[in-house]
């Protein structure tokens, strides 16, 4: 069993020198994914190019820079829509949005800070957008609200950027939100510049050792950290790493919610609270000394 953090020992060393490359040369880290799932995608590009090996492929990527982005968009496969789980969403709006936002809105610092990492093509961000916005409004409440989207695949933030959506994508929202937050633009919609204010996406690496949070929110103590369906794809060791990252940037009390198939790491699980285990939603501790028990603090 592994017990450090470092990348894989791959069985073929085509592959691992073909990972250093995509580190060394473009800074995207996949040395910590799942073995299988990346073995998966990648050979099903090595297929689609009739690269007989991983060093053959690795050439090609070297000579063909559209091939680095297909292989990008393969190893970062984006499944999202607006709302997805909507129980989830209910969840937050009733029962954690209300407090985080009360929380918020006195003394001098009247603001709320929220990172999605893994945004996709951006309608998580702009889903916990509309919530937040939804709640102040019915609090009369005025805060400033930042919420910051980040992905690794450059395409998927350019489509989030500019906020155009088909109707495909939507059919979960609420008829009162589609109405409230898009206009029609032929046969797509697109956010309103009133929602879009709020939302800043960039790219950033869950991985990375030189930060701990994507540009713009580095000195900025976090409030609700959105991590779902990202840490399925890394091992365990690197599991641990990133949450602990988001120990040292989610504020005492602030909320982290992850994928329902996802769990918090056993050595930081005492720095978290249970808020729904059904939905991952989880609340971290004060600085004091930590209890290794997790409450269910609202229930199920």
């Amino acid at each position: 069993m592994r017990t450090d953090a470092g990348p894989h020992l791959f069985r073929d060393l085509g592959l691992s020198e073909l990972l250093e490359w995509l580190y060394e040369t473009h800074g995207f880290d996949f040395r910590n994914y799942r073995a299988p799932t990346l073995e998966r995608r990648i050979s099903r590009r090595l297929y689609l190019t009739g690269a007989k090996s991983y060093g053959e492929y690795l050439a090609r990527l070297k000579e063909t820079p559209a091939e680095l982005t297909r292989l990008l968009e393969d190893l970062t496969i984006k499944v999202s829509r607006f709302f997805r789980d909507a129980p989830m969403f209910e969840r937050l709006a009733r029962d954690v949005l209300p407090t985080l936002l009360s929380g918020r809105g006195r003394g001098r610092d009247r603001s709320f800070r929220a990172w999605c990492a893994g945004c996709a093509n951006g309608e998580e961000v702009y889903s916990l957008a509309i919530l937040v916005e939804e709640t102040i409004r019915h609090r009369h409440a005025r805060l400033r609200v930042t919420i910051h989207g980040t992905d690794l695949d450059d395409k998927a933030l350019r489509t989030a950027r500019a906020g155009f959506y088909s109707e495909g994508v939507l059919n979960e929202m609420p008829h009162g939100y589609l109405k409230a937050y898009f206009d029609r633009r032929g046969d797509d919609f697109v956010v309103r510049e009133g929602l879009r204010r709020h939302v800043h996406f960039s790219r950033y690496d869950l991985t990375s050792r030189r930060s701990l949070s994507p540009p713009g929110g580095v000195f900025a103590d976090y409030d609700l950290i959105f991590c779902r369906n990202v840490l399925i794809y890394y091992d365990l060791p690197l599991q641990e790493r990133i949450v602990s990252k988001f120990t040292k940037v989610l504020a005492p009390g602030g909320v982290l919610v992850l994928g329902t198939a996802e769990h918090i790491p056993l050595p930081v699980a005492p720095m978290f609270e249970a808020v729904s285990r059904r939905w991952k939603i989880f609340r971290r501790l004060s600085d004091a000394p930590p209890t290794p028990i997790f409450r269910e603090v609202i229930g199920r």
